[in-house]
């Protein structure tokens, strides 16, 4: 809650069953497929986010885009891409809790 604009919320990384250790060492794109109405966004293997919550308390309203009073999580999906041969990808479901 109140976050500024690209407030870096974690990380990702993964784990890919045919990176072997002697091989050709795979890259990893990450991509979100939903993103809670734009509160999020990706940069990298970055989650952060992607609409400032600082003016929250002097204005309310629309600047109140990530309020615990409000919502307490958000729900996004996740797309990892491998960088193989033929590429590989996984969609997963992730929830952001809101800390007041």
């Amino acid at each position: 809650e109140n976050s500024p604009l690209d407030f870096s919320i974690g990380q990702f990384s993964c784990v890919d069953p045919d990176n072997y250790p002697n091989s050709h060492r795979q890259t990893f794109k990450y991509e979100l497929i939903s993103d809670a109405q734009r509160r999020f966004k990706i940069v990298g293997s970055t989650l952060m986010v992607a609409q400032p919550n600082t003016n929250c308390l002097n204005f309310g309203g629309a600047f109140c885009t990530i309020n615990y009073e409000v919502q307490k999580s958000f729900t996004i999906q996740v797309k990892v891409t491998d960088s193989g041969t033929p590429a590989l990808s996984k969609v997963t479901t992730l929830t952001i809790k809101v800390k007041d």
